[in-house]
């Protein structure tokens, strides 16, 4: 039987394919970040974009930011709520996640595992025995997929059956995989600009999954590591880093998935029963501790109070922090729960996390969200989806949906099955959305939705799951508000312009033997696009409230590649992805208030450039015929390509509003290295002029001018390029697998292997392609040309530097400029010759500024000469102080020194000039300039900041619960104001005791049990009285009883002095039973009590201690004569222990009736 591995937690949203088909995600919050890797938030999408930035904190080269991001296309019912609430996705670092598809790939019998089932998978005839065991779980067909998100970028992968990264579309980074025969356990990933990340440096640092069948009981279970979270980032230079940490807990969610055998002709009709094929996934969840750098830290406060999803964190707070760790800035959230109250199976089934608020450190928050609550979502276990997961209103109480098989041959419906309805339901797949973001002042954001409409391509309406956006206002607060609408129709603005990826197909089936069907609870098809969005729209107007509007048209299924399908056989397949030539801005216009054109500008994009690397994927599944349920198997191959894909031109055009046949058009031709795809020329003309241009070229790096640096003449990625293409050319893909992994490891060789050049330029190059910072442009020029006359008019070239170290470090040396223009016939491009040497025609450039000197550590210019010779120095202070200071002294007949000193993350705090004066700066709580002093410190500006019904901030933390007698610490925290100062704090300690000493923290005890309130007030002239309240409640402390329900005095022999003690509600009057013990506990502390006990005979020594943890423990094990004592330990939320104990009797009212009685054996 087919294994069926998928989630609803976020999956159909997020991923590209559907729950049935063997796949497996990584947790809830890693699957968001593969969500942002996936889905754009665009019109395309018809997704209105959400985005929430947190703190940045910025080094010397590197930046590492926090955000959260809102998905606005509808909440999936199986979908569980990340750590930052239901829809919201926190973006901090990045990671690499993976969808499994079948079997983990690193799996032995794994895609790219060492028993080469990806090589079968793309031989030219599947085998049997290969299909079927795909089919069963037992092989793997399909490679996993990849998704990363890190620092802002995103894309996806997979990995060949050599273990090969194929980018979707090609990406010119370099991917050292973690995983199948790589003989790494971490990935590094290398960007165009040489900056190295790395991801699952340790096992701290990644997520691992358990899953497991859940029928039949004690099925085995498959481990694997499902996310690699970001470890570390380093520059190119290695001259700054940031380091990432982590804090983890683990979590357990189901994916529900049921098929059923229906028959006809030689079976009879609903043979067969449901049966369960769900599976249970465990994850050992990463979140993000702390972001380090030299110049600070991002800490990141957590909290397991998560009653809807057990033992799931969520994030309380974002602290910024200079490299002193003295706070800079803080960000907390407040929370609560979606709720159906109709629901009744529990909090982890019925509650999904909500965020409510932001808050900085003012009491009011920084934004408020409101969500819609008049339809909430159902269990998390309910049937009620459409096709791809969105609530609907089905009435059916089954998993599997209604199908019908439509015979092509006599043209009519031949097979019908009832089950679930997955039609979509727009009024139900509004459960819970976002529809306002307030902000501080009382400015908002309002959005309101509709539902998709679309047609699968090319012109089949059907109806579409998940919510579009319609219109957003925004208001500032003031009254004065903007209304955006958005339209999704095509140029007769009546036909819709959405298209569907793929139709659901819930069947397989077999013509021969009578007609033979297998019914499964989610598609075989794909009703996802690679690119994570299962409906595009082709144009979209947003229209402005008396501004005028905007039309976007963009590519999709009409413009690019068709998906093709390589089936065996009838019912469904997977299509081959083009997903990248979709959702690209084709053209976008802007019409004034009067709907006149103003402007437009149209994009051309080449997407049939040379594939790069192809590889195939077998999706399968079983089916079956005499009433056999495991008949046979069906099979579909698709194939993975990567290439990459170009704007080859931009066409800019204004019209003028009162005679559109007024246009100045403006075209921009792009040229790009064949190699890298680096943009490397760029031609703008007047279409009325199409002769004359101005010409933009880029030399990078990674020119074929340079080749000649490597000691063969080629580019070590044209090498490998070249080695591919050999590697085509071989039929067997066993021997082609392999002959592709030998140019994957020839590269590196090719790289590492190089001279070591004496003179500066060329070590430079060749250090800078070694670690792929191929985005240096070394020589810009800038050419008019009209007709066959070509002038350059200026071109800047860029001199390098290594200093040699452990890493070396290359710097930027020199920058010459040309003199004057030239024609471009006598003018000579920069090239490395035949002896490897970087030269060009210096007697035409002058140089126009050399960087004398760098600090080797830290990277940081030391001295600078211009080209009139003025020498400029600069120090720094080492990183690691709060403030940084820097001097400037200029040379030339006198020295003139200006020195500043920084606030790490802030801002300057004070500039002594070159005359001696001094200006100081002064910053409120909130790290906004408030004053400027000169060196007297008298005041030259003051900066007042006020919003809207502003209070000053400060609010109260305590324990919540107390016992008389104990000491309890409340603390002012966050305390903050905008203006006029800190607020006076006075506190009322609700039982007539008031403290009035200004003091930040109060100790205090109260007397007697009780519920007290705790007051707060701050006194500022500017605002009046502000006060802030906190109850705690004073419980007795912590006592109670033990009763027992059982024999509590046995005769060993069967006699009748037995005698037996009872619980409240219960009559256990059985001498052979075993004995329940209960403690029932008085006073306390209620947050939480645990148990703890043990048991002995009175006169031993030792005890035997049991595992239970609850109220409630049953003795088996009293089989010897003797008085027993048993002791319960209970401990309450305030930490107070309480012991009781229960004694209990076994005799032998006969000494000679033998060990065993009536009691109970071991």
């Amino acid at each position: 039987m087919r294994v069926i591995l998928f989630t609803s937690l976020l999956l159909i949203t997020c991923l590209s394919q559907v729950q049935a088909q063997n796949y497996i995600p990584p947790s809830p919050d890693a699957l968001g970040m593969a969500k942002l890797a996936s889905t754009g938030v665009n019109l395309y999408t018809g997704n209105s974009h959400v985005n929430l930035p947190i703190t940045q904190l910025s080094g010397r080269e590197l930046t590492a930011s926090v955000s959260l991001s809102y998905n606005a296309s509808g909440h999936k019912v199986q979908e569980e709520s990340g750590s930052v609430g239901l829809g919201w996705s926190l973006n901090a670092g990045g990671t690499i996640t993976r969808m499994v598809r079948g079997l983990p790939d690193e799996l032995p019998d794994g895609y790219c595992g060492v028993n080469n089932r990806g090589e079968m998978a793309n031989a030219t005839t599947l085998s049997s025995t290969f299909r079927d065991n795909v089919a069963y779980g037992i092989w793997d067909g399909e490679p996993d997929i990849f998704f990363f998100n890190f620092m802002g970028r995103s894309g996806k992968f997979f990995l060949d059956a050599a273990g090969i990264v194929y980018t979707v579309p090609y990406q010119d980074i370099v991917i050292k995989p973690a995983i199948c025969r790589s003989g790494r356990d971490s990935w590094e990933i290398i960007d165009e600009n040489g900056i190295s990340y790395f991801f699952g440096s340790s096992a701290s640092h990644r997520e691992t999954s358990t899953y497991k069948k859940v029928f039949p009981a004690g099925s085995p279970s498959t481990n694997f590591v499902s996310s690699w979270h970001l470890s570390r980032v380093e520059s190119p230079n290695k001259t700054d880093y940031l380091d990432f940490s982590y804090t983890s807990s683990t979590v357990s969610f189901m994916n529900y998935y049921y098929t059923k055998v229906e028959g006809a002709g030689n079976c009879a009709p609903n043979v067969g029963t449901i049966k369960n094929e769900s599976t249970l996934v465990t994850v050992a969840t990463k979140y993000p501790y702390q972001i380090t750098s030299p110049s600070g830290s991002i800490a990141f406060q957590w909290s397991s109070e998560r009653i809807d999803f057990p033992g799931a964190l969520r994030l309380e707070s974002v602290i910024l922090q200079n490299s002193s760790y003295s706070q800079i800035s803080k960000t907390r959230f407040e929370y609560s729960y979606f709720y159906d109250p109709t629901c009744t199976k529990g909090d982890s089934e019925c509650k999904r996390l909500r965020l409510d608020k932001v808050y900085d450190l003012s009491p009011d928050p920084i934004a408020t969200f409101t969500y819609n609550l008049e339809t909430n979502l159902p269990s998390k276990d309910s049937p009620n989806i459409d096709h791809w997961g969105y609530y609907n209103s089905n009435s059916v109480d089954t998993w599997l949906p209604s199908s019908f098989h439509y015979d092509l041959i006599l043209n009519e419906e031949n097979h019908s099955f009832s089950g679930a309805s997955r039609q979509p339901s727009f009024p139900k797949g509004m459960a819970n959305i976002l529809t306002k973001i307030e902000s501080r002042g009382g400015g908002y954001k309002l959005f309101t939705y509709e539902p998709h409409d679309a047609i699968q391509y090319p012109n089949t309406y059907i109806g579409i799951g998940g919510l579009r956006i319609k219109y957003i206002e925004y208001n500032d607060g003031i009254n004065q508000s903007i209304v955006k609408s958005y339209h999704y129709l095509k140029k007769d603005n009546i036909t819709t312009s959405g298209q569907v990826f793929y139709v659901p197909i819930y069947y397989a089936y077999r013509i021969a033997f009578g007609g033979t069907f297998k019914r499964f609870s989610h598609s075989l098809t794909s009703t996802f696009d690679l690119n994570g969005s299962h409906i595009g729209y082709s144009r979209v107007i947003e229209k402005i409230d008396g501004q005028g509007s905007n039309v976007h048209t963009f590519s999709n299924y009409e413009d690019s590649s068709p998906a093709t399908i390589d089936i065996f056989g009838p019912t469904w397949g997977v299509a081959d992805s083009y997903s990248w030539e979709r959702g690209n801005v084709k053209k976008q216009e802007t019409y004034n208030s009067l709907n006149r054109l103003v402007s437009r500008v149209t994009n051309n994009y080449n997407f049939t450039l040379p594939v790069k690397r192809s590889m195939k994927g077998v999706s399968t599944s079983s089916y079956s015929y005499d009433c056999n349920p495991n008949g046979g198997s069906r099979f579909s191959r698709y194939d993975i390509i990567s290439r990459p894909f170009v704007v080859s031109s931009q066409i800019l055009e204004q019209f003028d509003p009162l005679d559109t046949l007024k246009v100045i058009r403006i075209v921009n031709d792009f040229e790009y290295d064949p190699t890298t795809y680096q943009l490397t020329k760029t031609a703008k003309y007047n279409q009325a002029k199409p002769t004359e241009k101005f010409i933009t070229k880029n030399k990078f790096v990674s020119s074929p001018d340079y080749y000649s640096i490597l000691s063969n003449g080629l580019d070590c990625e044209q090498e490998q390029n070249n080695c591919y293409d050999n590697c085509n050319s071989i039929a067997d893909p066993f021997e082609k697998s392999e002959c592709q992994l030998g140019c994957n490891n020839g590269y590196y060789t090719c790289i590492d292997s190089q001279p070591v050049y004496s003179t500066p330029m060329e070590s430079s190059i060749l250090e800078l392609k070694r670690r792929h910072q191929i985005s240096i442009p070394i020589e810009t020029t800038t050419i008019y040309q009209n007709g066959s006359n070509s002038k350059v008019l200026d071109a800047n070239i860029m001199l390098l530097k290594t200093i040699p170290s452990t890493v070396p470090k290359v710097f930027l040396a020199e920058i010459w400029s040309l003199k004057e223009g030239v024609q471009e016939s006598n003018y000579d491009y920069s090239v490395v010759n035949s002896n490897r040497e970087f030269i060009y025609d210096y007697t035409k450039f002058s140089k126009k500024v050399t960087y004398d000197a760098y600090d080797n550590s830290t990277g940081r210019l030391l001295q600078t000469t211009s080209s009139d010779g003025v020498v400029t120095n600069y120090t720094w202070t080492p990183d690691r102080l709060n403030e940084l200071s820097t001097s400037i002294s200029t040379l030339g007949l006198t020295t003139r020194t200006t020195n500043y000193v920084h606030k790490s993350h802030v801002g300057p705090t004070s500039v002594i000039d070159a005359n001696g004066t001094t200006i100081k700066y002064e910053y409120d709580v909130f790290n906004r300039l408030s004053k400027v002093k000169d060196e007297n410190n008298h005041i030259m500006k003051q900066y007042r900041y006020h919003y809207q019904n502003e209070t000053p901030g400060f609010r109260i933390t305590s324990i919540k619960e107390s016992n008389p007698g104990d000491n309890v610490i409340y603390y002012a925290t966050d305390v903050a104001a905008s203006a006029g100062g800190n607020p006076q704090l006075v506190w009322d300690m609700g039982d007539g005791r008031v403290v009035d000493n200004n003091s930040t923290q109060v100790s205090h005890a109260y007397a007697a049990p009780g519920t007290y309130t705790v007051k707060l007030a701050g006194l500022n002239p500017e605002y009046g009285p502000v006060t802030r309240t906190q109850q705690i409640t004073v419980y007795p402390v912590v006592s109670g009883s033990i009763c027992a329900d059982g024999p509590i005095q046995l005769d060993l022999c069967g006699g009748e002095d037995t005698y037996f003690d009872h619980c409240p509600g219960n009559q256990n009057t059985y001498p052979s039973s075993p004995v329940t013990f209960t403690f029932n506990v008085t006073g306390g502390c209620p947050s939480s009590y645990t148990y703890a006990w043990k048991y002995k005979k009175v006169q031993d020594a030792y005890w035997f201690y049991s595992p239970e943890t609850s109220n409630q423990y049953t003795l088996y094990d009293v089989l010897n004569e003797g008085t027993y004592i048993i002791e319960c330990v209970v401990t309450d939320g305030c930490g107070k222990t309480y012991t009781g104990s229960y004694n209990i009797i076994r005799f032998k009212s006969n000494p000679q009736c033998g060990s065993g009685g009536v009691g109970i054996e071991n």
